[in-house]
């Protein structure tokens, strides 16, 4: 549960398909979220690579996550790049690699979707 209150219920849904996924391997995270029977979209995150981490920390009552991402080190050469992201009270940031969310030196946290993560699918019949 990101929502420590546990007033809700919530999804993450990685969109693998290739019109979510960017030039860099990243693809788009969705957090989705209910309110009695009604789900919505609380967030969306692009250029998301695996994994994703559950931080102790809260924000707004919800925890913090640690979202990687393609980036740079200082010293320019590509690496993957590790950056907390915090609810603001309605949403998470939507990117990893821009203020609000801050640059980690290491993953830390509860690893909740991994790289070979089952994946399910629906199709329509």
């Amino acid at each position: 549960m990101l929502n420590e209150a546990g007033t809700s219920r919530q999804y993450l849904v990685y969109a693998r398909d290739r019109k979510w996924c960017g030039a860099t391997g990243g693809c788009t995270l969705f957090i989705l979220t209910n309110s009695g029977n009604d789900w919505r979209i609380l967030s969306r995150m692009m250029l998301v690579q695996l994994p994703v981490h559950l931080l102790p920390h809260l924000s707004q009552g919800w925890h913090d996550l640690v979202i990687s991402y393609s980036g740079r080190l200082p010293d320019g050469h590509p690496a993957l790049v590790s950056s907390r992201m915090q609810f603001n009270g309605v949403k998470y940031p939507s990117n990893p690699s821009v203020p609000p969310s801050e640059p980690m030196t290491h993953l830390e946290g509860l690893s909740i979707l991994v790289p070979g993560s089952p994946i399910q699918t629906s199709t329509s019949h």
